[in-house]
């Protein structure tokens, strides 16, 4: 379900595209982005399935439209839920930094590749 670095030591993962709940062919089985034809309740169980499985709580997961940008945002437990639980009047980048425990950042990746500094 998530791969995970020896070499790091803060709290990570990179999802596989296994272990979820999706269905249709081009989305299965753990999709976690809204827009690609599943309902939103389903994206939504596929992250408390993920959450579940690697240790957070899904509600922490901050995760904003990426726009191929360099605008980058400091984040923290005020925006909790952006991008998943909250969907209105959330700002767009592509990156994001946080000094808070308990905040969760959520990245897509499909052409792009993310990158996470410690």
């Amino acid at each position: 379900m998530f791969i995970q670095s020896k070499l790091l030591r803060s709290p990570h993962g990179f999802c596989t595209r296994k272990g979820g709940v999706s269905t249709l062919e081009h989305t299965k089985s753990l999709n976690l982005a809204f827009g690609r034809g599943d309902d939103d309740q389903t994206v939504i169980q596929n992250l408390e399935i993920l959450a579940k499985h690697a240790g957070f709580d899904p509600h922490s997961v901050i995760s904003l439209p990426q726009i191929h940008s360099d605008t980058i945002y400091k984040v923290g437990k005020a925006d909790a839920g952006q991008g998943y639980y909250i969907r209105e009047k959330i700002r767009s980048g592509d990156g994001y930094i946080t000094n808070e425990r308990g905040v969760t950042l959520g990245v897509k990746a499909a052409d792009c590749v993310p990158i996470l500094f410690e």
